[in-house]
């Protein structure tokens, strides 16, 4: 287990690993079977977490960036202000809270579990999903080329839009 902090530096977690309550300004990235927990992503830092890796409980903020891609997985994840977050090619995120950042769904990546709030924006593409999602308070949810949303709730001042070939299922629009 590593507890640090990175600014304009390069960690590498590999199987096995454990990199916990690191504050990342520089470079991380997990690899299959290594884990990354407890992360503040900010001020341009990048985490990517390949396949097999995992990240819990990480903190996209102040134009942080997250990658999940190929099988990879994120629990937990909350994107704050201008912070992004990309899931594709079969990655999974769950549980995860968007608020004031982006993020980006498509090839095959899942969202399960999503809050978007407070401008948030979601948008979910070229096979992209989203499973039980919840939208309020000005936050976006925009379905388009091939994406899909099941189970959506739109609550006071949400956004949901669907277009362009997009579709959605079993969604309640609140008042």
């Amino acid at each position: 287990m590593v507890q640090l902090a990175l600014d304009l530096a390069l960690l590498a977690v590999y199987g096995g690993g454990t990199a916990s309550s690191a504050t990342v300004s520089g470079g991380v990235t997990v690899y299959q079977n290594g884990k990354a927990e407890n992360t503040l992503v900010s001020s341009g830092g990048k985490v990517t977490v390949n396949g097999g890796g995992k990240a819990v409980n990480t903190t996209i903020d102040n134009y942080g960036s997250m990658y999940l891609s190929s099988g990879a997985q994120a629990d937990g994840a909350i994107v704050y202000y201008m912070g992004q977050l990309y899931v594709d090619n079969g990655a999974k995120l769950a549980n995860g809270t968007i608020r004031f950042g982006k993020t980006y769904i498509s090839s095959g990546g899942l969202a399960n579990n999503t809050v978007v709030s407070h401008g948030g924006l979601v948008f979910v593409s070229s096979g992209g999903k989203m499973e039980t999602a919840a939208v309020s308070s000005g936050g976006w949810i925009h379905l388009y080329y091939g994406g899909f949303a099941n189970n959506a709730t739109v609550n006071g001042y949400g956004r949901f839009y669907v277009s362009h070939a997009a579709s959605a299922s079993n969604v309640t629009i609140n008042s």
